[in-house]
């Protein structure tokens, strides 16, 4: 629908408070102008929450934080097998024969 289309009806819900400015800060962290327009991109596209309907940026933010904490999760993984298995828990910052001591 064009930008400047007559938009001559209206869709309304009640919310509590808490659930407004959540919703307020979901539509600001997914670039959308107003939680108006938010609303209306949910329900007529789709959660505009997924990654084709984001702007670029909010997308790669996205998967930085998804690294970030799929990183911190190997890390921990491979700390808890290291104390399984007896071993240290620092290494070198290179992956070489020094870990396997």
């Amino acid at each position: 629908m064009p930008a400047d289309a007559l938009k001559c009806k209206i869709v309304s819900f009640r919310i509590a408070d808490e659930e407004y400015l959540r919703i307020e800060e979901l539509a600001k962290n997914s670039g959308f102008t107003s939680v108006s327009y938010f609303a209306r991109e949910a329900t007529l596209k789709g959660s505009p929450l997924q990654p084709a309907n984001l702007p670029v940026n909010v997308n790669i933010e996205r998967l930085g934080s998804q690294l970030e904490a799929l990183t911190l999760s190997i890390d921990k993984g491979v700390a808890q097998l290291r104390a399984m298995l007896g071993m240290p828990n620092t290494c070198p910052d290179t992956f070489d024969s020094y870990c396997n001591e």
